[in-house]
């Protein structure tokens, strides 16, 4: 029951079409869609944070492990191209 619908001159008045109301919505509308995606879209962030957030630590040692990996590979090339130099010099010489 709506306020309209409290006299009854007010009750002929919400019978009749309301304006917009008779328009076409579009074919992907479902009622309540937006809330839904949006609800969807928080669900999903919020269990993104809480992971990230529980397994920092976890998280954070794994990029120690891949920095130290990538560091270590690159000590060797140095090391591997300053032999090679060397060599190269010793047979210049």
């Amino acid at each position: 029951m709506s306020f309209l619908d409290l006299f009854e001159k007010d009750q002929s008045i919400s019978m009749r079409p309301q304006p917009n109301e008779g328009a076409r919505l579009p074919s992907y509308y479902e009622l309540h869609q937006q809330e839904i995606l949006v609800g969807g879209a928080i669900l999903v962030a919020t269990g993104l944070l809480i992971l990230a957030f529980h397994y920092r630590a976890y998280l954070r040692n794994a990029l120690i492990g891949v920095l130290v990996g990538i560091l270590r590979m690159f000590r060797k090339a140095t090391t591997m191209a300053r032999l090679f130099w060397r060599e190269v010099e010793d047979k210049a010489d």
